[in-house]
């Protein structure tokens, strides 16, 4: 049985799902791109995403 906490996270994924979201990684690397879903070990799949750099602000192809 899920709890509370649990029940709230999945609510706010299921709230993003087919909108557009900016993720900024570790390595200051900008995605932008439509959430789709995340898988069991806590990827998360966008579609349609970009790839930015913070210092150099030039697209990149992302190739995901």
């Amino acid at each position: 049985m899920l709890s509370d906490d649990q029940m709230d996270e999945r609510k706010f994924l299921k709230s993003l799902l087919n909108k557009i979201v900016k993720i900024q990684l570790s390595d200051n690397r900008i995605l932008i791109g439509i959430f789709l879903c995340t898988d069991k070990y806590g990827n998360t799949i966008l579609g349609e995403c970009a790839e930015y750099f913070v210092d150099e602000k030039t697209q990149q192809s992302s190739g995901i």
